[in-house]
């Protein structure tokens, strides 16, 4: 069974960006292949890194940091499918200041 939800934007990306509370969360599943070929959505969670606050990706929610480019010098666990775009841009393994990621 198919669900589709319609989602309205209720705030202007820069006033994203300058909330004190903001984390983002990637999803894992399907949803980042499509994820990241929005580009508001990729230049989100490059402002969200550059901005120094909580970024998180459940299993295939890092082609969302890649394709982001904010993986760098960073240390991530992945799903194996995607552990050849993973390692062209980190180290594999665990958690540091900012990031989460699960497998």
């Amino acid at each position: 069974m198919a669900v589709a939800m319609l989602v309205e934007q209720e705030f202007e990306d820069s006033e994203v960006i300058e909330t004190k509370d903001l984390a983002v969360t990637v999803p894992g599943g399907y949803a980042p292949d499509k994820m990241r070929m929005r580009h508001a959505m990729v230049a989100l969670v490059r402002d969200v890194a550059a901005a120094g606050k909580p970024l998180a990706a459940i299993c295939h929610g890092l082609q969302v940091l890649i394709s982001a480019g904010v993986l760098r010098g960073r240390t991530v666990t992945c799903w194996p499918s995607i552990a050849i775009d993973v390692r062209r841009q980190v180290e594999p393994m665990s958690i540091d200041r900012w990031s989460r990621t699960e497998r």
